[in-house]
């Protein structure tokens, strides 16, 4: 397990099985991906089906799409659901 924090300091993991769920589906996206996006974020959006899920945000230059970290607050914990290249500009 990996603890990271979001911009305002808050601790979130990422769990074994996540980090192996996203580096399986999603292998473009690395972990320094998920800290960029978290901490130099151009963006959070709440999720429209679960108000304690964000999508943080963060757009890359170079290829013209956004990096994405999903994370799931709870009352004592964030864990990080899923990350991934947004493929749409």
């Amino acid at each position: 397990m990996l603890e990271l924090s979001d911009r305002t300091g808050s601790s979130i993991r990422l769990s074994a099985e996540r980090w192996s769920h996203i580096s399986r589906k999603h292998p473009d996206v690395a972990i320094e991906d998920i800290r960029d996006a978290l901490l130099l974020l151009s963006g959070v959006r709440l999720d429209s089906f679960d108000r304690d899920t964000k999508r943080f945000s963060k757009f890359r230059k170079e290829t013209k799409r956004n990096k994405v970290v999903v994370v799931k607050y709870l009352k004592d914990d964030a864990f990080i659901v899923t990350a991934y290249i947004e493929r749409r500009p």
